[in-house]
Order: C-alpha cells, then sequence, then structure tokens
C-alpha cells in the first residue's frame, strides 16, 4: 500500500512557534500553564509523598499547517493527536 507515516514530538501552536513547558507525571501530566492550580498543588503533593517525581521538559510547538508544508503533505487521510488535557484550546 506504500504508506508514508510522520511521528512528530512536539505541540501544536495555535499560530506561532513557540516552546511549551510540559509537566510530567504519571497519567497527570500535561502543558504547566494549561493546568489549574489544585492540579499543580496535588502534582507538587504527591512528590513530595515520594510517590513519582514531577519532571519538566521543554516542548517544540508548531502550527499544524506548519508541519504539513515542512512534509510537503497537502492530504490527511488519518490524523491522530493527544491533547494531554489541552481541549478547549
Amino acid at each position: 500500500k506504500n504508506r508514508k507515516i510522520y511521528v512528530l514530538n512536539a505541540c501544536i501552536a495555535d499560530e506561532k512557534p513557540k516552546v511549551a513547558k510540559f509537566r510530567m507525571f504519571s497519567v497527570l501530566s500535561g502543558i504547566e500553564k494549561e493546568m489549574s492550580k489544585g492540579h499543580k498543588d496535588r502534582m507538587d503533593r504527591e512528590s513530595l509523598q515520594g510517590n513519582t517525581k514531577v519532571n519538566t521538559i521543554y516542548i517544540p510547538c508548531f502550527s499544524i499547517n506548519t508541519i504539513l508544508k515542512a512534509l510537503n503533505v497537502s492530504k490527511v487521510d488519518y490524523f491522530s493527536l493527544d491533547v494531554e488535557g489541552g481541549e478547549y484550546n
């Protein structure tokens, strides 16, 4: 079937490229600025109890148009996106 697949370890930005601060903590991970204060407090509290360590990484973010243009893709048959709590945006 001559399939092609692209995997990008980045996030989708609204328009301009940027870098997002991503807090990794078990299943509670997500973009820090999108998290509620209660969610961040819970992560910090559980981390202090020694359950799991909170790790912070920085993720590059690009618009979907920028990504598709860089790949020279004009037609998408299947697209899967894990939004990690950013559903509303």
